[in-house]
This record gives structure tokens, sequence and C-alpha cells, in this order.
């Protein structure tokens, strides 16, 4: 039997591997992960803002590569998966710096500082397709590093990493630079790229269990999005831990305030509550995948304050156990977690549907509750003005008509659009509350006998 090299084709294989399915936000978290291995303190993101400003750029302060290092890193499958990383190394697959980069634009170049020496290579797929070389890297002399966009940010530290993506066909696909809408809409995807970033790294911007990150959008610091809203929320239970692979698996539960009770900022980070509940797995203090309970449980409105924490430490057993995926986007549960996270899941949604009751027991309490509920004997809810409240009782004995108009207003309340704005995790309001002369008052404004 004989052995026989079959080298891929450089153009299809790296044109194929575009399609695999990166959005915007999920590539450029990938480059930062490489930025963290690295071990920087700041990272900064400059965006195409506007159109015309044709490319995107990612600068660290780590402790760059050499010009050999950086063959190797620009190499597809420069890693074996199976290689055993450094704790602080969030990669796997030795793919994501090429394949996240070149899934949102068709150049990509490189440009390191290590040791007071400079080195750059880019990919460009259009170069790649007109060569006649199997695999043609362009390396980047002293001229061409000098026309790098941000490559004089990175010239004046004292080590770092530049990415720079270029030809945006990808990124800037469906804006028209001559289009109106073209700002508007480039605007939306940085808007949802800086939530993303601030969202999974969260607990490195914070810095609270290792060292600070920052991260630096088109000049601007980014805050950290903790979707725990810790020091707000109540943690039903303890941290705890599971053992797998001879790993801890530490996993800690919270339940969300009442959204009534949250900030406009604790329910910008706090997201859409009814999708974000479920499962949120770290790997390395990285958030990989959030927003689900992974089929072992259901979403439901009583259980949408309820969230988990789980934290999977970085190695490749545990990958594997996974099913970690090239993006760090998807994941199973391992069988052997399963019946542990269920019970934890079916107790921390008894406590969150009790947040629920627990208002909903408080606006119904007592005589001086405005609203009274009754549940038929057919399973329907009834609600009615409550007429022992102190407030309708005075209004009523001055104005017996109004009670007809409240019946009425009663009878009419806009139940579909309330559920859809609540279903929305919309904030829904009243009307500000009159100085109840003011409001005894204003049916003589109409013509009532008050």
């Amino acid at each position: 039997m004989k052995n026989y090299s079959l080298v891929p084709d450089a153009r299809n294989l790296m044109e194929s591997t575009r399609s695999i399915g990166y959005s915007l936000p999920a590539a450029v978290a990938d480059i930062i992960d490489n930025s963290i291995a690295a071990r920087a303190s700041e990272v900064q993101v400059s965006s195409p803002f506007p159109p015309s400003r044709r490319f995107l750029s990612i600068l660290d302060d780590g402790c760059g590569m050499s010009e050999e290092e950086l063959l190797v890193a620009m190499k597809y499958g420069s890693r074996l998966v199976d290689e055993e990383r450094q704790k602080s190394d969030l990669g796997r697959f030795g793919l994501g710096l090429k394949m996240a980069s070149l899934s949102q634009c068709r150049r990509l170049t490189v440009v390191s500082k290590k040791s007071g020496k400079i080195c750059g290579a880019c990919w460009d797929l259009d170069h790649v397709a007109e060569s006649e070389e199997i695999w043609p890297l362009q390396l980047l002399d002293e001229e061409d590093l000098g026309a790098v966009p941000s490559f004089a940010s990175l010239d004046k530290q004292k080590s770092g990493t530049l990415v720079v993506w270029e030809k945006l066909d990808i990124l800037l696909q469906g804006i028209e630079e001559s289009s109106k809408s073209a700002l508007q809409v480039l605007t939306s995807r940085m808007v949802e790229l800086k939530k993303h970033l601030s969202l999974v790294f969260h607990r490195y911007i914070e810095g609270k269990d290792g060292s600070a990150l920052r991260i630096c959008f088109n000049g601007q610091m980014l805050s950290p999005m903790d979707p725990f809203l810790v020091g707000s929320s109540t943690c039903p239970f303890a941290e705890d831990a599971f053992e797998l692979a001879g790993e801890k698996i530490r996993y800690q539960a919270y339940v969300l305030p009442h959204p009534g009770q949250m900030t406009p900022e604790q329910r910008k980070a706090a997201g859409d509550l009814q999708r974000d509940q479920g499962f949120y797995i770290y790997r390395n203090r990285r958030l990989v995948i959030w927003g689900t309970w992974f089929r072992l449980s259901r979403k439901q409105a009583l259980s949408k304050l309820a969230r988990v924490r789980v934290d999977v430490p970085a190695s490749v057993e545990l990958d594997r156990i996974w099913s970690l995926d090239v993006k760090k986007s998807s994941a199973f549960v391992p069988e052997e977690l399963k019946d542990g996270l269920r019970a934890v899941v079916e107790r921390l949604g008894e406590r969150s549907s009790n947040v629920w009751r627990k208002r909903a027991r408080k606006e119904q309490a007592g005589d001086e509750a405005f609203w009274r509920r009754t549940e038929r004997p057919d399973g329907t809810v009834l609600y009615e003005f409550n007429e022992k409240n102190t407030a309708l009782k005075e209004l009523f004995q001055r104005c017996p008509e109004a009670r007809t108009v409240l019946r009425l207003a009663a009878s009419r309340l806009p139940l579909d659009s309330l559920y859809m704005d609540l279903a929305q995790e919309k904030t829904v309001d009243v009307a500000d509350g009159d100085r109840m002369e003011d409001m005894l008052a204003a049916p003589r404004k109409v013509g009532f006998d008050c």
C-alpha cells in the first residue's frame, strides 16, 4: 500500500470556508480571543464608519509575534486539535484567525511587533485565485507595512498585533455607499457588535476574577454587560460544581429582579428576558453560548428571570465532550451532567415563578388594591375594579355616573396589545397619577354632576 499526498486547492478551500456561518460579532470576538491569549491589556477596534472607509482593524498590545510565529498563525490548521493549550488560550482548532476574518472580507492582513521587530503577512483571496503557486501567502516589506491601515498606532507600541480586514464584501453586504440608508444600516450593525463584545467579554472587562481587559470601539471604551445583574439579582443556590473528566464544572444560579424594579441600564444588560433565559456557558471566563436550556426545559414566561452561569475549564477533553464548534457558538450538554442540571433547572424555575407570584399578590393585596382578580370555575380570569378601594369609593360617592364609565373602560382593556408589549419585554407604564382632588374634579369638566 502506498501513500499519496493530496494537497487541497487553496482557492476552493478558502472560498468554501467563508460560508461556515460566522456572524460579524462572532468573527470579531474570535480575533479578540487571540489578543487575550497574547496577554493583551487593551484591544482597539476600528470599524468602517462611514461606509466609504473600507477596512476594519483590531489592534492589541499583547506580546506580539516573530515572523516565524506569524507564519504559523497564518497557516490553516496551524495547531493540532488535541494539543493541550495554556489556560489563557481561548483557541482550539488553529483556524479562527483565518476563517473568522475571511468570512467577512477578501483580504486579511496581520502585522505584529515583538522585541522591536515588525513583520507582516497577507491572505488576499483575489491574489490566491490569480497566482500559480499552491498557497501564495504574501509577506510584507517595509513599504507594504507603511501602507497598512492603523500601522502607525502599532508602530508606537512596544509590542502587539494588528489585524486588518479589507475588501469587506460580506461585512458591507447590502450597503451601497450612495444609499441614504447606508449609514443607518452600518450603524445598526456596529451597535449590535458592541453589545456582543460587551456581553461575551464582560468578565474580562470587569476584571474581578483575573486581569482586566479594556476594549475600545472607535475610540469609546466598552462597559461590561453583566447578564446576571450581580448585586441586584438573588442567588437561590450557592455556587456548586460537577466533576467531569477530572475537571470541576462550576455553576451558579441567579434569579433576576422583577422588570419593574430594574433600572434602564439593567434592562439593557438583561436583554430579552424570554429569549435570554437559560444557561450561560463560559469557557475560561469567555461567554460562548447563552440563552438556552439545552432541551432540559422549555422557555416559559414564568421562568424568564432564571439564568445559570456554568464555568467550563479550557481543555481538549472537555471541548470534545461538550462538542464545542469552531465558532464557539454551539455545544451540547454532556450526558453525564444532564440529570444534575435538570434538577437545578426545575428548582430555579420555581424560584423565578415566585417573583411573579409575589408581585401579583402584592398588587392584589388588601382592600386598597385597585383591581380585583377572580378566577372562575371554567378557568377564565376576571379583572374588575375593586370598589372597596378608598379612592374609588370616594369617587363613586361623589360621582355615581363614574361607575358606569369605569366599567365600560375596564371592559375595553386592550388585552392583546398588552400581551404583545409584555411578551416583547417592553416596559409598560400607566399615565402619571394626579392628585386625588384633581382626579375627582376631572369628571366635572366633561359634564358629570360631581
